[in-house]
């Protein structure tokens, strides 16, 4: 359990498994100097260290729990003050020992075991209160928590004079370790997973459009400028392509609001079906989306792509009326210049060469619903300027 637990802090970087690496490790050594293997086996010749060993390390472990309740129960988040309150206690669970042996008095016993046992109480309290205010894994730690829980005034209560000494208050709280032990860390698995898999799709969010699920727009101009690199690298081709929705303003106005987000998100997934698995397809604006067709692909059938854009978009999709099909118009450009006349500063600029289509769009004829770009044609040189005007 031990070795697993190191596994899930490298793995997860949590805190939490980093406070039950400390608890198991107590729970370790107190188990190893309670049965007497710690005395047998690996401190024989240390006959003080062999009678203190038990109460240290129960002292620890006590300490070691309160601080693995406090991170399992976030309750920096919740409570600020039931916080302090857990570390101080933890913290005393840590430092008690110094006094306890220096007075080792029948008060300090007593003391330390209303510790553990006021512990015992704290711990499920504070895990009831997180899980009531939200933390469910907060509410499963409890349960963890109970053999080891109901196991442990056994031997309190035996050292106290209340219970004879018996099997049952001797081993209690080894067997109630036994099972505890695997049941947290399967607990707390389970809560790494459902953890990670959140801030997985918070990342999602920061990356998509909220509305289509489309790539955010920072992340498509980092894939064209990776692309047009990776393009010019293997002399292959790739392209980028501007979709316009054109009639979201009549849909709006003849059906609403609401069907003119449902005909972007439509107008997303036909476009979506369109490009390969490896291509990128963006909403760069309000209506207009942009799909980039990395390599290797071929610049003359691009004009096969938007024909078949604009056939998809007219052939309708519920819940979008047929009346009102998706209509869509496309520019279309080929990278990367294999004729020489762009400078490659000027290509691997990605948002100018995208304010360029949609420049491109804003001047396209209404009639018109495709434009096939050309390349830039650089500007002529000083030298063959005066020739031409001589």
């Amino acid at each position: 359990m031990l070795f697993l637990g190191w596994v899930h802090v490298r793995l997860y970087g949590d805190r939490v498994f980093l406070a039950y690496v400390a608890y198991v490790t107590c729970m370790l050594g107190f188990q190893i100097a309670f049965t007497g293997l710690g005395g047998l086996f690996f401190w024989p010749n240390l006959p003080r260290w062999n009678d203190a060993a038990p109460a240290l390390f129960m002292l620890w472990l006590t300490g070691a729990g309160i601080w693995f309740v406090r991170e399992v129960s976030a309750l920096s988040r919740h409570s600020p003050r039931l916080y302090r309150l857990a570390t101080v206690w933890s913290l005393f669970g840590f430092t008690y020992p110094i006094l306890y042996f220096f007075f080792l008095s029948p008060a300090a016993f007593k003391l330390l075991n209303l510790y553990g046992l006021l512990s015992v109480l704290l711990s499920f309290a504070l895990c009831i209160w997180a899980w009531r205010k939200g933390e469910i894994y907060a509410g499963w730690i409890a349960l963890g928590f109970m053999p080891l829980h109901l196991a442990y005034p056994f031997p309190a209560l035996r050292s106290a004079g209340v219970l004879p000494d018996s099997w049952a208050t001797q081993y209690a709280v080894l067997i109630g370790s036994a099972l505890e032990i695997p049941l947290l860390l399967y607990i707390l698995h389970r809560r790494a997973k459902d953890f990670n898999e959140n801030r997985a799709r918070m990342r999602v969010i920061d990356s998509t459009d909220p509305l289509t699920g489309l790539t955010a727009l920072p992340v498509l101009l980092v894939r064209l400028h990776d692309a047009i690199r990776r393009a010019r690298r293997s002399r292959q081709e790739c392209a980028l392509v501007l979709v316009e929705l054109s009639n979201h303003a009549e849909i709006v106005a003849a059906e609403g609001r609401l069907m003119g987000d449902r005909a972007l998100v439509v107008a997303a997934s036909q476009l979506s079906s369109v490009v390969r698995d490896i291509d990128t397809v963006c909403r760069v604006s309000n209506t207009r989306f942009a799909l980039l067709i990395e390599a290797p692909y071929r610049s003359a059938l691009l004009a096969v792509l938007a024909q078949h854009i604009i056939a998809k978009g007219l052939a309708g999709a519920h819940p979008v009326p047929l009346h009102l099909s998706p209509r869509f118009r496309v520019v279309t450009l080929a990278l990367p210049d294999r004729s020489g006349s762009a400078p490659i500063a000027e290509e691997m600029d990605v948002e100018q060469m995208l304010q360029r289509l949609h420049r491109a769009l804003d001047r396209l004829e209404p009639k018109k619903v495709v434009l096939h770009l050309p390349l830039p044609t650089p500007a002529p040189a000083p030298a063959a300027a005066s020739a031409q005007t001589a």
